[in-house]
């Protein structure tokens, strides 16, 4: 492979990065040390994967299966660490823990007393939000109860909870990585998968903080990597999964408008999704309670949702219409919040929609629409960026990888709390870590550059993922 060398010394470093986790630190240090373990590996990340895509360094299948098993490497060393940055997980695991008592977590929150039998000293404690029922859809809770029947195999003693539940994230995440490791080594552009596979933030949140968009945004990939396979059928099936997931992934359904054989993966994506849903349909309105709750309460990180004052839009028109200027831009009410955050979505779910029909490549509309969707939003945590990882390893935009480098910046709020500060979010750091992203994505747009293909098609029958066609 060509620039070899800079490539395996990447990997070298971000390697020796993620051991430095290994070291036994004060909370408050503890944070600092994970947020320049992932900036700077982000950093040199951003420069691999921009070099191996900008050079179209095609590698050899040695060198591919190397790629691959470094990526492999880079996981199992943040696998044994407890998570530190995030509680997350401990919800996922108590999830599996009710469902294996036979009860739905869509119905009973932890605080429960139907469920306060199944309480521990190991988990329940360390559960987040311990009052509201969970917010993670189907597939989610499939897999926490999966994680908890593996749990009872490999370790029935419960004396390391997390270890089960990474291990059931990494089965499904690398499955899905191997497969668009393989379409896209298939395709001629191996190296692209160094975007997806070598990313420090996908690999510390996802097995050092244990959070299952790991699962979701594994299946995500597989998506891609079967539309560029033309398995219609199972990329319908795996996109299906990853939206049950985690919903974030629900705007790269813009995508599915324009790729040839729509109605075979929208057919399999729905039968899946019933099947997903079904064991849950008791739950009734309590499944989405307390998402509809975080859609309209929950914020953090939301500089441009800030900016933009979307909170105000749905009580503006009356303002206006009473004179109240002096309120104009302050917080509705919850309900007015929330159809503030509705009509953002809609309004970057119509671009998307709009760039389709005029015959925008898919890979690109997709892209682009679930980073503005990202962008928009009141909580951008770090981990959300990951699910940009698999897209940007088929249309490569350098404003989103680098968006994953400087958001673990925001982690700082972390290191104030550890301090004795209190959770105040650095408004100021924010928005300069977000800066450098709009300057470059504003900078392509006005070029109308919407980023490198990486797969490009000689012909237009030859991909369906970059090329429009006809059904």
């Amino acid at each position: 492979m060509k620039s070899g060398i800079f490539i395996w010394l990447g990997a070298i470093a971000l390697e020796l990065a993620l051991l430095c986790g290994y070291f036994e630190l004060s909370p408050a240090l503890d944070a600092f040390r994970w947020m320049w373990i992932l900036v700077a590996g982000g950093t040199i990340h951003f420069f691999i994967a921009h070099h191996a895509i900008r050079k179209w360094i095609h590698p050899r299948r040695a060198e591919m299966v190397a790629i691959f098993l470094i990526a492999v490497v880079f996981r199992l060393t943040m696998l044994p660490l407890i998570p530190s940055l995030s509680d997350d997980a401990y919800r996922s695991i108590w999830d599996g823990r009710v469902q294996a008592a036979g009860l739905n977590p869509y119905i009973y929150a932890p605080t429960a007393p139907e469920v306060s039998g199944l309480v521990d000293e190991h988990v329940w404690p360390k559960i987040n939000h311990p009052d509201l029922k969970t917010i993670y859809p189907p597939a989610s809770q499939i897999l926490a109860l999966a994680s908890n029947r593996l749990g009872l195999v490999i370790d029935p003693e419960n004396s390391h909870p997390v270890l089960p539940w990474k291990l059931t994230l990494l089965l499904v995440e690398l499955a899905g990585a191997a497969v668009l490791a393989y379409a896209l080594y298939k395709k001629g552009r191996g190296a692209a998968f160094l975007v997806y596979g070598w990313s420090p933030l996908a690999v510390v949140e996802f097995y050092g903080s244990g959070h299952v968009d790991a699962a979701g945004v594994g299946l995500l990939a597989a998506t891609s990597g079967f539309i560029l396979l033309h398995r219609r059928a199972a990329s319908g099936i795996a996109f299906a999964a990853a939206v049950l997931t985690k919903l974030v992934a629900l705007p790269v359904a813009i995508g599915f408008i324009a790729l040839r054989g729509k109605w075979k993966r929208v057919l399999a994506a729905t039968l899946t999704a019933i099947v997903l849903c079904v064991p849950y349909s008791s739950s009734g309105r309590s499944a989405i309670e307390s998402l509809t709750l975080y859609q309209a309460e929950w914020e953090f990180n939301g500089v441009i949702h800030r900016l933009l004052h979307v909170d105000a839009w749905a009580a503006a028109p009356d303002r206006i219409e009473r004179e109240e200027w002096n309120r104009l831009f302050d917080p509705g009410t919850v309900l007015e919040k929330r159809r503030g955050r509705l009509i953002i979505t809609l309004i970057v779910l119509g671009g998307g929609l709009a760039a389709i029909l005029s015959g925008a490549a898919p890979s690109a509309v997709t892209l682009w629409t679930l980073g503005a969707f990202l962008l928009v939003q009141p909580t951008i945590h770090p981990w959300y960026l990951t699910w940009l990882l698999p897209l940007l390893a088929v249309r490569y935009a350098r404003a989103f990888l680098l968006w994953t480098a400087t958001i673990p910046f925001t982690y700082e709020i972390l290191i104030a709390e550890r301090i004795g500060q209190g959770w105040i979010e650095n408004q100021a750091l924010q928005l300069a870590s977000i800066l450098p992203v709009l300057f470059f994505m504003l900078w392509d747009l006005r070029r109308h550059d919407f980023g490198v293909a990486v797969v490009d098609p000689s012909t237009a029958e030859d991909d369906d993922l970059t090329d429009r066609a006809p059904v």
